[in-house]
């Protein structure tokens, strides 16, 4: 987990969302909706919750959390046959028509369907 870079995304996130509801707030020809939606207030709530993940306490408060990773670009392990994005590495799927040993083999990964991995889930259900 990279805490700092989890506090920086929150960052853009709370100054995009002030300047959306502060851009809303300033357009007159809405003033009567904006009032109606408590613009003021929220962009006010938007304002104290950026306040707060600019603060140092912040990244502090992150600790046990899930964070973020930093985006990167994956990486391929021919030899290996694993690609790695991030802390994450994934296997090629086993092709009975693709050797194991084949590097065209990573470019075939067999990702179960969401209905496929319900029905395994329910099968193993059933044998349990």
């Amino acid at each position: 987990m990279n805490a700092s870079i989890k506090q920086r995304r929150d960052i853009e996130l709370w100054e995009q969302h002030v300047n959306n509801l502060q851009q809303f707030l300033d357009d007159k020809d809405y003033d009567d909706q904006a009032r109606r939606l408590g613009i003021p207030q929220r962009l006010e709530a938007a304002k104290q919750k950026l306040a707060k993940v600019q603060d140092d306490n912040y990244v502090k408060s992150l600790v046990g959390t899930l964070g973020a990773d930093p985006l990167s670009a994956a990486r391929v392990h021919v030899e290996e046959q694993v690609v790695i994005w991030g802390k994450a590495k994934l296997s090629p799927g086993v092709s009975k028509d693709v050797a194991v040993g084949d590097p065209a083999s990573l470019h075939r990964y067999e990702v179960p369907s969401l209905l496929d991995r319900v029905k395994s889930k329910i099968k193993r259900a059933r044998l349990n």
